[in-house]
């Protein structure tokens, strides 16, 4: 399994993207279980991000 993070700087704040790869069936598996936990996590950390003076 391979998990790639990359952060893209952006005018008005920044890009996250990831990426899952993994042999057959179990990218699918990983990507619908892990993907929404670390999409909820990065919208979070976006919160706390934006709250800091």
């Amino acid at each position: 399994m391979t998990l790639a993070h990359d952060v893209t700087p952006l005018p008005t704040g920044s890009r996250i993207t990831m990426s899952i790869s993994a042999p057959g069936p179990l990218e699918t598996v990983l990507a619908a279980t892990y993907g929404p936990v670390v999409q909820l996590l990065v919208r979070r950390l976006a919160k706390v991000a934006e709250a800091q003076p």
